[in-house]
């Protein structure tokens, strides 16, 4: 049965901006990269999930989602959090 999710990979399409993003602005942990050109982070506790980035050609990275588990008291939280970051936060809730 499935419990959930140990790794997603996405497409970006500067490895070391990305990488920047999720290690600098996020404060993710890098597991892993090697000569192909990709790196891989850990998501929450090491050896629960992972989060993969691939460089490839620009016309090969697309629009993806992909959401991270919290919990709702750091929710309450995420706006501040994001804009301390520099991130701009939009809602795109749809009513």
């Amino acid at each position: 049965m499935i419990r959930g999710l140990f790794e997603t990979h996405i497409n970006v399409s500067q490895l070391e901006r990305s990488a920047e993003f999720y290690e600098r602005t996020l404060g993710l942990t890098l597991a892993y990269e090697d000569s192909r050109r990709c790196r891989f982070y850990w998501l929450g506790e090491r050896g629960k999930a992972m989060l993969g980035l691939w460089e490839k050609e620009p016309s090969r990275v697309f629009r993806q989602h992909y959401a991270f588990d919290t919990t709702i008291e750091n929710m309450k939280c995420i706006v501040p959090w994001l804009k301390e970051r520099g991130l701009n936060v939009h809602n795109r809730s749809r009513n």
